[in-house]
């Protein structure tokens, strides 16, 4: 299934996570097939039957992602979802956002560099420079707020996107 996905966007960079770890470990972004069967090959010989076997997912990685001071960052917002029939939830309006300690790149060259991909405290925590001062890849989300009007993302946009996917959990799972 991923093949066929892959063949139809060889240019395109996907994201790998182990689906047992958290903190970003075990995190890496391929961009050909080849590295993907390397992975798998070498995953083989360093099996080990007591462990078993772990899963991960594959997605789409975003090639051109919204930036903040050239930095990738991400949203963590909170919401209480007390029914799905009918769906009924509440966002906490006090969240916050993660961001790399690195501006964002796409050449290859920085593709196994996750300071620069991936938004983790865990993984940034070990890549700031003294141009980027270690309470800044942790910024409560309401001093954010004026950035994302700039951008024209409003609280409204923000409360479709988990309206959708809370829709899309609704249809998957009850």
């Amino acid at each position: 299934m991923f093949v066929e996905e892959y063949r139809k966007n060889t240019q395109s960079t996907w994201i790998m996570k182990p689906t047992g770890k958290s903190q970003g470990a075990g995190i890496f972004l391929i961009n050909k097939l080849s590295k993907l069967k390397r992975w798998s090959r070498e995953a083989k010989a360093s099996f080990h039957p007591a462990i078993g076997k772990e899963s991960y997912v594959i997605s789409r990685y975003i090639d051109n992602p919204l930036l903040i001071g050239g930095k990738k960052f991400d949203l963590r917002l909170y919401v209480l979802v007390t029914s799905f029939r009918p769906l009924k939830a509440y966002l906490l309006k006090q969240g916050f956002c993660r961001f790399c300690t690195v501006k964002y790149d796409t050449s290859v060259t920085e593709l196994d560099n996750m300071y620069v991909h991936l938004t983790n405290v865990s993984v940034q925590k070990h890549g700031v420079s003294l141009a980027f001062p270690p309470f800044f890849f942790f910024l409560l989300l309401s001093l954010a707020w004026d950035f994302f009007v700039l951008v024209s993302l409003s609280l409204t946009h923000i409360h479709n996107i988990v309206d959708y996917n809370l829709m899309a959990m609704e249809m998957r799972y009850f």
